[in-house]
């Protein structure tokens, strides 16, 4: 969570002058919406939580510790939403209704273990998957981006997410079903996931 927040940071933020204000533009959301992570995830990423707070309760964690250890890298995904909150007219709780639920849609927290099982055997290879994983970040907030401008605010996040879906249905189906093939394959590299990537990112445009 250190490593991904840092780097996060330093990719998005930077240069920053002043510590204070960027806990002050982030704290509060992170505050309010930390809280309702199982609420707001869905499909493979509610499984993944559940499934490790299982594993660290059987380890002897008290239930509540491993919920919130579960629950740390979906909560990274907050960050996004206060960047895309502030440069927009929506509030951070509604934009991450929406951000999670097409997370879920794209296949994104399968992509983020798959980029997490890439080697590392040097340098190179280990920025590389950084980059690769900054990359799905960011396609998926162009995504919610676009459906934020595309659609009507007075929706709820989920028919929000159905009308954009079926306004794009072509890109949309296309972009699923690169995912989905690249993440089936027996060996996930990172050609594979560089090419899913590319097609996601192609769904805004």
């Amino acid at each position: 969570m250190i490593d991904r927040a840092t780097r996060w940071f330093v990719d998005v933020r930077f240069p920053i002058s002043d510590v204070a204000a960027e806990i002050e533009r982030f704290g509060p959301t992170l505050t309010e919406l930390s809280p309702r992570i199982t609420s707001l995830v869905r499909g493979a990423e509610l499984a993944d939580i559940d499934a490790q707070r299982q594993k660290l309760v059987e380890l002897g964690l008290p239930a509540e510790l491993a919920g919130k250890l579960a629950e740390l890298l979906s909560t990274f995904l907050l960050l996004d939403v206060v960047e895309i909150a502030n440069a927009s007219q929506h509030s951070a709780a509604e934009i991450a209704e929406l951000h999670f639920a097409l997370s879920d849609l794209f296949y994104v927290d399968e992509m983020l273990t798959s980029i997490t099982g890439l080697p590392r055997d040097d340098r190179w290879a280990t920025l590389a998957r950084a980059a690769v994983r900054h990359d799905v970040y960011a396609a998926l907030s162009a995504i919610t981006t676009a459906v934020l401008r595309g659609t009507d605010d007075t929706s709820t996040a989920d028919d929000r997410m159905q009308a954009w879906v079926a306004e794009n249905a072509e890109r949309v189906e296309r972009a699923r079903t690169t995912v989905r093939s690249g993440l089936d394959r027996e060996t996930v590299d990172l050609a594979t996931l560089s090419v899913a990537l590319r097609v996601m990112r192609s769904v805004p445009s």
